[in-house]
């Protein structure tokens, strides 16, 4: 099944979507058309970008309803590949796709703790119990990845609190 496919697959309604299945094959689902975007966004047309986006949002959907957030692992994805193509592509604000704004929000958006709190835990995070250290880690990986978009996002309105949880990040595990 080659990209095509893959987004014609994804690009169908909502109700005819699975709605089951292990996080480990959704998770290979994932993999894969991410990777095929890696491979071919060049050669999009604008109306293969939009149905790749949204085929794309499709996929990350349905394997949240058939498997739950997976802690933050879909959002991840998400995040991982828009960061990927606005480094090769840069903004486009046609396409939402390609919006730095977006990943730069849901990124601290989703970050699961206070600035404040994860200074304080940083210096002992080894001591601290393992769930309390993969809330650290998961801080640390969004502030990474919305970091990378920097003069995309020296604008926002937020960027100031990126810059301010980046020099929180290298302290965390």
């Amino acid at each position: 099944m080659g990209f095509a496919d893959h987004v014609e697959r994804w690009s169908r309604s909502a109700a005819t979507l699975p709605t089951s299945g292990y996080a480990s094959d959704w998770g290979l689902a994932v993999e894969k058309f991410s990777n095929w975007f890696h491979a071919e966004h060049a050669e999009f047309s604008r109306e293969q970008w939009r149905a790749a986006a949204s085929a794309w949002a499709n996929l990350l959907s349905a394997a949240e309803r058939a498997t739950g957030p997976q802690g933050i692992e879909w959002l991840m994805s998400d995040l991982r590949l828009r960061t990927y193509l606005l480094k090769k592509m840069g903004p486009r604000p046609d396409m939402p796709l390609l919006d730095p704004a977006t990943v730069l929000e849901r990124a601290l958006g989703a970050i699961p703790l206070s600035r404040a709190e994860a200074a304080e835990l940083a210096p002992v995070w080894r001591t601290l119990p393992r769930d309390k250290m993969l809330v650290l880690r998961t801080a640390r990986r969004l502030v990474v990845l919305a970091g990378r978009l920097g003069a995309m996002v020296e604008d926002h309105p937020r960027w100031a609190g990126c810059e301010a949880w980046r020099e929180v990040a290298p302290d965390l595990p």
